[in-house]
């Protein structure tokens, strides 16, 4: 949830906070990881809900991860693990 009460746009107190995101069929929006920019596709991935704030007068809205502890874990495994080797010719 957000640590403020006002709203970045236009700094209204009139904030919702844990609204939620979802298609029209009622499925929520989640946010995943299952590839490193530097090692590719990762082995595991992870992906978590997202929950909403939004601003009551403007309509201001940010997303949030539900759980983004554990999509930062599986990303930071995914960079320490050491780089597949190729072998063969160049």
């Amino acid at each position: 949830m957000t640590s403020y009460h006002r709203c970045p746009k236009c700094s209204s107190p009139d904030m919702i906070d844990g609204a939620y995101v979802a298609d029209a069929q009622g499925i929520r929006v989640v946010v995943g990881v299952d590839a490193h920019p530097d090692r590719g596709r990762l082995q595991e991935a992870a992906s978590t809900r997202v929950h909403a704030s939004l601003c009551g007068s403007c309509g201001y809205i940010e997303l949030y991860a539900n759980q983004p502890r554990e999509l930062l874990e599986v990303y930071l495994r995914a960079a320490a693990a050491s780089r597949p080797t190729h072998v063969g010719g160049r």
